[in-house]
């Protein structure tokens, strides 16, 4: 299964790329997969990846998630965040049936800087790595691109 869903930035992760609280150009980032148990909402304050439920470790599927190979450019006032990494995990009978979200973050904190949705139906259907491969492709423009006005 592919993800298909939106990537939403939060908005305390926004503040981050104008300042030095975090170390966008040489920082470890991941994408962590979690329940619905608590679900991130733009305006969380703060977010950290203690805050969620991430799914279960299994055969293909690591606690903390995947290491993502970031890219960080800030040109004329629009920033773009983009991995060379697609991160995907393959069918695992015993991997989590209930992914609704994947999470990126900073490994050094767990400081969240952006969720992708992944489940379906309006956010009601998880997808399962018990049925099948779970991959996420960044789009080739960019994971996101924030433009300052």
């Amino acid at each position: 299964m592919a993800a298909q869903g939106t990537v939403v930035v939060f908005n305390e992760a926004m503040q981050w790329f104008g300042s030095d609280e975090m170390d966008l150009e040489n920082g470890s980032f991941k994408l962590m997969l979690i329940t619905n148990a608590l679900v991130p909402l733009q305006d969380k304050a703060i977010p950290n990846i203690s805050d969620y439920t991430e799914i279960s470790a299994s055969t293909n599927y690591v606690a903390g998630g995947a290491d993502l190979a970031v890219t960080y450019n800030r040109v004329t006032n629009v920033v773009t965040f983009d991995s060379t990494t697609n991160p995907g995990w393959v069918k695992d009978a015993a991997g989590s049936p209930s992914i609704f979200y994947g999470l990126v973050y900073d490994s050094a904190d767990g400081n969240c800087l952006a969720f992708v949705v992944l489940a379906t139906n309006s956010e009601a259907t998880p997808i399962s790595l018990a049925a099948g491969d779970v991959s996420v492709t960044w789009n080739v423009a960019g994971v996101f691109k924030l433009t300052q006005v």
